[in-house]
């Protein structure tokens, strides 16, 4: 026999998924998240909603970079950016989505260009490269909760975006270690990858300063190619 659920449940249920009003791309507000169609792609987009679409990227970006992940409500960056909620959720499937493309958006800032270091040795150029890596984290922790929800994400939106940063990372450290046939040069990236998300995880929690990440990073590095 099927059991129904209480009315009143059911009927807060169906409030908390639906949207709080029209939005101005014509989608029927009516309609809960569930049943919305996938988001559009940004290249099928008109300026005017590419432009919007990127507002709210940067707004999820700037409470990404102030707040954990579980203090920012979709709500408030929906506010903050200038929009109704169903234009987020036209945009992004989910909270997880959006802040997977704020995390894209926060690596393109920061570490767009890892610094060239001055010294040709490979051992001092894979430090530098990593030590920027932890000095934004350090400038950012709240980042760091966000990218662990999303990398645990069973969005595939979210996963494919983290996917495409963790090979942004690893590219942008290879390429400073040319002189490093592969595939040596992609496995130290790989170790290098672990250490580095280990011990920011155990910065994150309280449980190690930032000054032992760093250290941490230096002796992986001599172990590896000193």
């Amino acid at each position: 026999m099927m059991v129904r659920m209480p009315h009143v449940r059911a009927s807060a249920a169906k409030r908390e998924n639906r949207f709080d009003r029209a939005t101005d791309d014509g989608l029927d507000p009516g309609l809960t998240i569930d049943e919305r169609r996938a988001p559009p792609s940004p290249d099928s987009l008109t300026v005017r909603q590419r432009d919007r679409r990127q507002r709210i990227i940067t707004t999820a970006m700037h409470s990404m970079m102030r707040d954990d992940y579980d203090q920012v409500q979709m709500k408030d960056v929906a506010a903050e950016a200038g929009v109704a909620l169903g234009t987020m959720y036209h945009y992004f499937t989910s909270k997880e989505h959006l802040f997977a493309e704020a995390l894209l958006a926060w690596r393109a800032d920061y570490f767009h260009e890892v610094p060239e270091p001055s010294s040709r040795r490979a051992v001092d150029r894979l430090k530098a490269a990593y030590h920027a890596a932890v000095a934004a984290f350090e400038r950012h922790p709240t980042v760091y909760s966000h990218m662990m929800v999303i990398q645990a994400s069973n969005d595939p939106l979210a996963a494919a975006l983290y996917r495409r940063f963790g090979a942004n990372q690893n590219a942008a450290f290879a390429e400073l270690l040319k002189q490093v046939p592969s595939p040596k040069r992609e496995q130290i990236v790989t170790v290098m990858g672990a250490v580095l998300s280990t011990n920011l995880t155990e910065f994150s929690r309280g449980r190690r300063p930032i000054s032992e990440v760093y250290d941490e990073i230096d002796i992986a590095a001599d172990l590896l190619l000193a």
